[in-house]
């Protein structure tokens, strides 16, 4: 997650970073034998995934951040990383019609399912609901961990099936009726 081109390289105004943290972002197959490239950037990774790591490791990712922008060498790129859990994430996307949320279906499903945490509602009934295409427009996500990979797989799995969104599409034509979001540009 971290990395250097030169020991010792630190932050130099104009110069760009040379050591600090690192994202690198993979979506894999059911079946794990098909890994796609999402995304590489030189920062934390989004969502739930840094606390998810302290929760579940021995990792220290602010702490080694800090590190590397000294100059030090953090402990993470030596040492046992110390994964007590194998980590997800769930996606609850909208990818028929953007419309009204009415309702989210399976909400305490969700929550009381062994392994799920952080669940996030991107929306609210009442609230304009987009196709999900970027991450801003996701409509619910959870965090999951488990023992294995096949548990975190099936309890991906009963997640998707237990959370139903009720939305009514737009009127066909008809712009969306705003709900007091701010858009800017």
């Amino acid at each position: 997650m971290f990395g250097t081109k030169r020991p010792g390289a630190v932050d130099r105004p104009g110069r760009g970073r040379r050591q600090g943290p690192g994202h690198i972002e993979v979506k894999c197959s059911g079946d794990g034998d098909d890994v796609y490239l999402i995304e590489l950037a030189a920062r934390f990774s989004g969502g739930p995934a840094v606390p998810m790591w302290m929760r579940h490791s021995d990792l220290r990712p602010f702490h080694d951040a800090v590190e590397c922008y000294l100059g030090r060498r953090p402990r993470m790129i030596d040492g046992d990383h110390g994964f007590r859990a194998v980590l997800g994430s769930v996606v609850i996307r909208n990818d028929d019609a953007p419309g009204t949320l009415v309702a989210v279906h399976g909400l305490d499903e969700l929550g009381a399912l062994p392994g799920v945490a952080d669940v996030l509602v991107g929306f609210r009934p009442g609230d304009h609901v987009p196709i999900t295409h970027y991450n801003m427009c996701i409509p619910l996500s959870a965090s999951v961990h488990g023992p294995d990979r096949a548990t975190v797989l099936r309890t991906m799995t009963i997640a998707r099936k237990s959370v139903r969104l009720e939305i009514t599409p737009d009127a066909a034509g008809l712009p969306p009726v705003a709900t007091g979001a701010v858009t800017g540009g």
